[in-house]
């Protein structure tokens, strides 16, 4: 079983710190995926799956579609995170040439 949680970041005014929502989650375990929460922010094309070097697709290879996800969500607002592998890729740490999403530092907190 994998699990992917899509992420809007936001920050927190009271103490000045990035805060994640979780918006939706992406469960697969075999061929069923399941969809929880705003499911319109799941991308559902093909993605690159890293430990497999090519294109895969949500009905053919469920799990490795749901563990790649994060990789489909590397520019935008939203962050996809996997909370949960049964049976990671087995990269190594930093194994990935592609470059993690920057996030901003939050703005600076005018004391009271």
């Amino acid at each position: 079983m994998v699990e992917t949680e899509i992420r809007v970041s936001r920050v927190n005014a009271e103490t000045c710190e990035i805060e994640w929502d979780a918006l939706a989650w992406v469960r697969a375990e075999n061929d069923k995926i399941e969809m929880i929460g705003d499911d319109s922010l799941v991308q559902r094309g093909p993605v690159v799956s890293l430990a497999l070097r090519r294109s895969v697709h949500a009905r053919e290879e469920p799990e490795e579609w749901t563990r790649s996800l994060p990789h489909a969500y590397r520019g935008g607002d939203l962050v996809a995170v996997v909370i949960h592998d049964d049976h990671p890729s087995g990269l190594p740490d930093g194994a990935s040439d592609l470059a993690e999403p920057a996030i901003p530092e939050p703005p600076a907190c005018e004391d009271s």
